[in-house]
This record gives C-alpha cells, sequence and structure tokens, in this order.
C-alpha cells in the first residue's frame, strides 16, 4: 500500500484565506506563516492528538465519533477556508469547555455537550472553535511573540512528556490544555480581540450552515448566568478560556439581527448520541438510570425515544441484558433507518452470549448501511471481544485499503493481531496507524519492532522491510527524519 500524503503541504497559505465576498470580514493580521509552519502545526496537533487518545482522554466511540465529526465538517464546508484540515472529536471532561489544537485539532468536551440544551447551542461553540482555526489565530499568537516562539512550542511539547508520564487521563488532557492556553492567550487584550474575531467569523458560518445564529449567543449567555449564580471560585471554564464581556456579547446580538435563518429541528442523532454520552460519561449509573426513567415520563416525540435508548444503555451497563435487548428490539422495528438501534441491539446481543443472533443483526445492518465507518466499526470491536478475531480483520481490511486508510480501523486490526498472539503484524498494522496519522517516526519504530520480532517468516520480513524502506524513501523525500517517535520527524 502506497503510504498517502497526510501532512499538510507547507506552501499552502493557510493564514490568507480569500474571503466570502457576502460576507467580507476584516481581518486582524496575516503574520504566523513566517514563524512556524502549517506543516509543524499539524505535527504538534498530530503529537497532543495522539497522547490525549494514548491516555484516555478522547472519547473511543465510532458513534459520538462519526457524530461530532459530520457537525463538524458541515460547519467547516460553510467556513472561510474549507480546504484547511479540520478534526473534531469529544474529550472525557465533565468540564463545561472547549479547546482548538494546533493543525486544526477541534475537542469538545463531554460536560460541555451535555450542557447544551439544543444542536443549535452545541454548533455554535464548534463554529467559534473552526473559526479560531480558519483565522490562523495559533499561529498569529506565536507570530505576536517572535523572540518566544521557540519557547512556547517547547512548553507545549513539554507538556506532552509530562502527559506521558501520568496515568490520569483528566491530569493529562489538563495539562495540555493548560500548555496551549499559555501559548494563545499570554495577554488578555490580545485574547479578546481573537475571541471576537472568532465570535464574528463563527456566526457567518453557522448562518451559512443553516443553524440559527441564536444558538451561539444562548449558549454564551448561559455561561455568564451560571457565572453570576456560582460566584468567582466556580466560573464556567468555558469563561477561563474564552472571555465574554458586555461588548462582545452585545456586537454578537446585533450581528444575529441582521441574519435571517429560519429555526431548525434538532436532529435525531444529536439527541441520540446526548443520551449515549450520559451513559458512557456517568459515574453514578443508579442517577443515570433515575434520569431516564423520569425524561420518558415527562417528554414526548423524538426525545421521548432518545430517552428510551439512553434506558437501554444503562440497562447494558448494569448487567440488565435482558431489558436492554427488549427496548432495542422495540426501537429497531419502530425506527429501521437508525443505525444506532441497531449497533446498540447487536451489542447487548452480543453481551447476553447471544452470539449468533448478535452477528445477524449486525450483517442486515451492513446490508442496510454498507458505507457506515461506525458500523464496521462496532461490529469489528464486537467480534474481536466474542474471539472471532479473523471475522473482524476480514471485515476492517476494507476500510485500511481506501486511498485513505481509516485509522481507527488500522489501529482495530493491530488490537485483533494482538489478541490472536500474532505480536509482528499487530506492530505492522500499529505502524500503518502512525503513519496515516502524521506520525511516521512512530510508524518506523513499530516495522522494526515487527521486523526484531522472533519467529517471523521469510514473507512477513520482505513484506515489513519493504514497507520500512517505502517509509524511509517518503521520509527522504519530505525531509523528515524517521529517527524514533520522539525524534525530529514526530
Amino acid at each position: 500500500m502506497s503510504p498517502p500524503h497526510l501532512l499538510p503541504n507547507s506552501n499552502t497559505d493557510y493564514a490568507n484565506p480569500e474571503p466570502r465576498s457576502d460576507f467580507n470580514l476584516p481581518q486582524l493580521g496575516q503574520a504566523g506563516d513566517n514563524v512556524i509552519t502549517p506543516a509543524q502545526l499539524y505535527r504538534i496537533g498530530v503529537q497532543i492528538m495522539d497522547q490525549l487518545r494514548d491516555e484516555g482522554a478522547i472519547l473511543d466511540d465510532p458513534l459520538i465519533e462519526d457524530y461530532i465529526n459530520n457537525l463538524g465538517h458541515e460547519l467547516s464546508s460553510h467556513s472561510d477556508n474549507p480546504t484547511l484540515h479540520f478534526r473534531y472529536f469529544v474529550l472525557n471532561d465533565p468540564a463545561i469547555n472547549s479547546i482548538t489544537l494546533p493543525g486544526g485539532f477541534i475537542g469538545v468536551y463531554s460536560g460541555l455537550f451535555l450542557d447544551s440544551d439544543n444542536e443549535d447551542e452545541l454548533a455554535g461553540v464548534m463554529a467559534h472553535e473552526t473559526a479560531h482555526v480558519t483565522q490562523n489565530h495559533i499561529a498569529r499568537s506565536l507570530a505576536d511573540r517572535k523572540s518566544r516562539s521557540l519557547l512556547n512550542i517547547a512548553t507545549m511539547l513539554g507538556a506532552i512528556l509530562v502527559a506521558a508520564n501520568t496515568g490520569d487521563p483528566y491530569t493529562a488532557m489538563g495539562t495540555v490544555a493548560a500548555a496551549q492556553a499559555s501559548i494563545i492567550q499570554h495577554q488578555i487584550n490580545f485574547t479578546r480581540a481573537e475571541e471576537a474575531e472568532a465570535d464574528r467569523v463563527g456566526i457567518q458560518t453557522l448562518a451559512r450552515a443553516g443553524f440559527p445564529p441564536q444558538g451561539m449567543i444562548d449558549f454564551f449567555k448561559k455561561m455568564q448566568r451560571d457565572d453570576a449564580l456560582n460566584g468567582y471560585n466556580q466560573i464556567p471554564e468555558f469563561l477561563l478560556d474564552h472571555p465574554l464581556d458586555r461588548i462582545r456579547m452585545a456586537e454578537l446580538e446585533n450581528r444575529a439581527l441582521s441574519m435571517h435563518v429560519p429555526p431548525r429541528p434538532d436532529s435525531r442523532d444529536y439527541a441520540i448520541m446526548k443520551a449515549r454520552l450520559r451513559v458512557l460519561e456517568s459515574n453514578n449509573l443508579d442517577k443515570t438510570l433515575q434520569f431516564f426513567q423520569a425524561e420518558i415520563a415527562s417528554t414526548h416525540g423524538w426525545n421521548r425515544e432518545a430517552m428510551r435508548y439512553g434506558l437501554a444503555l444503562t440497562y447494558m451497563s448494569t448487567n440488565h441484558v435482558t431489558a436492554a435487548i427488549k427496548i432495542m428490539q422495540q426501537l429497531r422495528d419502530k425506527y429501521d433507518d437508525v443505525v444506532a438501534f441497531r449497533i446498540s441491539l447487536a451489542s447487548a446481543q452480543m453481551a447476553a452470549g447471544e452470539t449468533a443472533a448478535a452477528v445477524a443483526t449486525y450483517q442486515r445492518a451492513m446490508q442496510l448501511f454498507p458505507d457506515s465507518r461506525a458500523l464496521t466499526l462496532s461490529y469489528a470491536r464486537d467480534l474481536i471481544e466474542a474471539n472471532q478475531t479473523r471475522r473482524a480483520i476480514g471485515l476492517l481490511l476494507p476500510l485500511s485499503l481506501q486511498a485513505t486508510s481509516d485509522p481507527g480501523a488500522l489501529r482495530l486490526i493491530a488490537h485483533a493481531y494482538d489478541k490472536e498472539g500474532d505480536s509482528a503484524d499487530s506492530h505492522y498494522y500499529m505502524g500503518e496507524y502512525y503513519f496515516n496519522v502524521g506520525l511516521p517516526a512512530a510508524a518506523a519504530d513499530q516495522l522494526r519492532i515487527a521486523l526484531a520480532t522472533p519467529g517471523i517468516d521469510n514473507m512477513q520480513r520482505q513484506r515489513y522491510q519493504a514497507r520500512l524502506d517505502r517509509l524511509q524513501a517518503w521520509g527522504r523525500a519530505n525531509h523528515q527524519s524517521l529517527v524514533t517517535r520522539n525524534g525530529p520527524g514526530s
């Protein structure tokens, strides 16, 4: 498989997006690329993402991953520069906050997702963060302190190393978040200017994507109300990282008045994923069970069905699998076009030991939703848990052979080989994973480990060496060192 060129082209002018003529927003300045290139920013972002993922700080759930990325790309495709790299993710953290990392990686904290009252509010926050990317704020922040730019980068990378030595994902995420904040928020006036620009650009992006701008305003107002009610010691983290003032809010409201975007209902996926996230992030399942039972008794329509879905997931998490299967079957039969219901039904059947029924449910879903990434990954995970690793690998290989391989599929293939005791091929596919997420030095390390694995046959040795040779040729062509994972090419 020839390695795709995933790293951004450093000649791309990310700092100078062509403004849309219908909005023609003013720019604060175009500095930044002479201090740190887009490719360098991307590599820093990739390293942070890899570390957060290793520490368990990023929510690893295919359904929620797909939802947050689909919503994000619905926004970024209507941004001032839709050709930039954007990757959206959910962080395992109850704080009400969001973050933009170097290289276009945008994180929504699980607490913020759950605190949103509707999809417009969630989209409003994501549009604001998307604007930080399109306006090149991190690179421009580095340019503002050119003499300190290398120190700032070292601070960021140092935070990664600190995070690597902690087993607590919240600590790891907080360390990296603090380092990122130290870069882009070195002086409050400059930060306010950036935040105001992100407001202006973000609210226009919302409108273009068909989301009422009021969603952004409503969420910001809610944060201000929480601030006023809770007092200084309990200021929402969102306000600490995104300081608001009356002038900014007034400007936002004035802009919203000039935009005529019709109301839109929440997508069905929003309610489903919010219910799913509430269960995944719960630290008290008894209270979560009570929450869903109360909501089912007081809500109607689609929201009630989403609450029933959450109840079934809670039953699964508390080992009441039979009750979960019953609800999931009812939801599947009533809404045969919702892939989440089919995935969760199959997972419940697998948990109950009904492997044949689970496989049948998955197979029927694959016929109906052949292009669903979340379905394929969820099916493979359950097969691996059921020790059907070869079947899982066969299911995942098509995703790994696409022009742009799916990193999640590659990581699962590596896990499947590891579970069946084939450590060499496990390292090989972890190498493919690392290369596809933009860590070529880590990829080379994995291939070297595979080559050094005792007992590999001649065919494996030739395959691993050929891949390492191609990777090294790619490194030379792209002027990257592949010495070690934490070396110059990382």
